[in-house]
């Protein structure tokens, strides 16, 4: 495998950065034929396949933008943190071979850990395996707030038909929103003066200070607000919630964050079943918890999640929401539109509105996807019954089927 791997490297490298080989004249070459040879007549169709895709990877291996760090290859999520479990099958393998022997700052040892045939064993759907289940039953907070398409799928995919909503052991909630007056647009050179007004002013809009959570849409903009002129003078009471930090890590800044005084920046990861307990007398006395968010939540259910941090369990607390006219307009309500909402006092219904007709496009989206999906899934499941069956036959031909280019 090596051998087949560096021969087309060094193809690549030998004509200035463009690969040369064809389908068929791979196939001339020695190191082909001992590849093909080693592996048999079982499994050389799969093989061939693979070595097929090694030469289309090539050709643009350098797309998406990688990060090296820690002798290891690395790419940029949507939120903005690098993830070094992402793999684009041979478009990373080439990027080692890339680091390594061009820019020298990838090791031998962890080049070699790359290259390999990888052979796809099975694409399993999520929206799938439950239908294999015996039994379905759940617990939500959100229930009532699931559109149409959702409550479709619940009924006809998954034969959730029975639904029983339970008020809650500590009474009606607590928390504090008016859709009228708290809800603020800045413009984009505003918005950190404004959210950093609106922290402040719910910090110490009680007798006593309360706490403050907000939530940002992902970690680079949490950051970047973090670092702006306008909060530094509030750096120092302030801490960061991302998914970067270890598991202890985390537990100890939620614990904190219910502090008196204390402002705390979240990712929005965090707005969904992360429980702030309030054990801080002054905060509980002084009208409790107070969440911020700072970007529209296509999913309404995303949003009663991150409202839903404060006020628990029949304590007391409010909510706001902090945007810009450009996250509006992404979701399809131009500024003077949203500014006369604003001044209509109906802002919030607008988006809400809005955002119902983008998840409807965006549900259609996801149904495709899954339908797609659906076809893998069915494939693998093939696979793991021929493995019990211990079929030799038809594991090679779920194999070859699950590999087709």
């Amino acid at each position: 495998i090596e051998s087949i791997c560096d021969y087309i490297w060094n193809d690549y490298v030998t004509h200035n950065n463009r690969c040369t080989l064809t389908r068929f004249s791979i196939t001339q070459t020695s190191e082909y034929q001992q590849c093909i040879t080693m592996f048999g007549d079982k499994w050389q169709e799969i093989v061939h396949d693979h070595i097929i895709r090694m030469l289309s990877a090539i050709k643009s291996f350098d797309s998406p933008k990688y990060v090296v760090k820690g002798d290891r290859i690395g790419y940029r999520q949507a939120g903005h943190d690098i993830c070094f479990r992402t793999h684009y099958g041979y478009k990373t393998m080439w990027v080692y071979y890339f680091e390594h022997h061009v820019n020298n700052v990838i090791s031998a040892s962890s080049l070699n850990s790359q290259i390999a045939i990888q052979v796809t064993c099975g694409e399993f759907s999520y929206a799938e395996i439950p239908k294999r289940f015996d039994v379905i039953m759940g617990v939500t907070g959100t229930l009532r707030q699931l559109s149409k398409f959702e409550r479709d799928a619940m009924d006809k995919e998954y034969g959730l038909k029975v639904h029983t909503y339970m008020p809650s052991l500590f009474g009606p909630n607590k928390n504090k929103f008016s859709p009228q007056h708290d809800v603020q647009l800045s413009s984009a050179d505003r918005f950190h003066e404004d959210l950093k007004n609106e922290i402040i002013k719910r910090l110490n809009d009680h007798a006593s200070p309360r706490c403050v959570f907000v939530f940002f849409e992902n970690s680079a903009k949490l950051s970047s607000f973090y670092e702006c002129e306008e909060f530094q003078a509030f750096q120092q009471q302030t801490r960061i919630v991302t998914e970067k930090l270890a598991f202890k890590e985390k537990e100890a800044e939620i614990t904190r964050a219910s502090q008196s005084n204390r402002i705390t920046l979240l990712t929005k990861s965090f707005g969904r079943g992360t429980d702030f307990k309030v054990m801080d007398s002054l905060v509980r006395n002084n009208g409790g918890p107070h969440v911020i968010q700072t970007f529209v939540s296509l999913e309404k259910s995303e949003e009663i999640q991150i409202k839903g941090r404060t006020a628990r369990q029949g304590g007391d607390g409010s909510y706001s929401i902090v945007l810009t006219g450009d996250q509006l307009v992404d979701i399809g309500i131009q500024k003077s539109e949203a500014a006369q909402a604003l001044q209509n006092g109906n802002l919030y219904a607008t988006i809400d509105k809005k955002r119902n007709e983008q998840f409807e496009e965006e549900y259609k989206r996801i149904t495709a996807r899954v339908r797609r999906s659906e076809r893998s899934h069915q494939k693998s499941i093939r696979f793991l019954e021929a493995l019990q069956q211990s079929d030799l036959d038809q594991i090679k031909n779920a194999l070859c089927s699950l590999n087709q280019s």
